[in-house]
């Protein structure tokens, strides 16, 4: 089955999307995002959970990717991924602002995520129906959520 008919750009954004998340998790990683977790918020993600979390979600983002572009009917999964890190660098940068402490993770969130999410989006809105981007947008939202719980628990 061929893959949706997306300008290149849209294409390279949405094949850029697992690249952008090994070098969100290496920031966060190096920067020791789970020590933060536990000097800001008082609750820290440990670092065991850290790993567990994104070692099952990197291959889910990767084939995700993937089948975005090689499968029309689910194209949509583009939309919800970019959704997902676009909201997660926005709420890096929220943190670092609102702590006044530098939340490892922002500078791939702003620097990759938030262009690439909108890149994706922008894009999709054109070539997905307002159901089709409104609920991979919602199923962004409540991914994102769904993940902080269980980073929380």
């Amino acid at each position: 089955m061929s893959g949706p008919a997306l300008p290149s750009s849209t294409r390279r954004a949405i094949a850029a999307l697992p690249a952008a998340f090994a070098l969100h998790l290496a920031e966060e990683w190096f920067g020791g995002f789970t020590d933060w977790t536990a000097a800001v918020l008082g609750s820290g993600v440990g670092s065991g959970r850290f790993l567990l979390i994104n070692a099952v979600a990197f291959p889910v983002i990767a084939a995700c990717a993937i089948a975005s572009l090689r499968f029309a009917r689910v194209t949509w999964l583009a939309a919800t991924l970019a959704t997902l890190f676009a909201l997660n660098g926005a709420l890096h940068l929220l943190a670092t602002l609102a702590f006044g402490q530098y939340s490892p993770g922002t500078a791939t969130g702003v620097l990759l995520y938030l262009p690439l999410g909108a890149v994706v989006l922008r894009s999709l809105s054109r070539h997905l129906s307002a159901v089709e981007l409104y609920g991979a947008a919602a199923l962004g939202i409540a991914s994102h959520a769904a993940v902080a719980g269980l980073a929380f628990m």
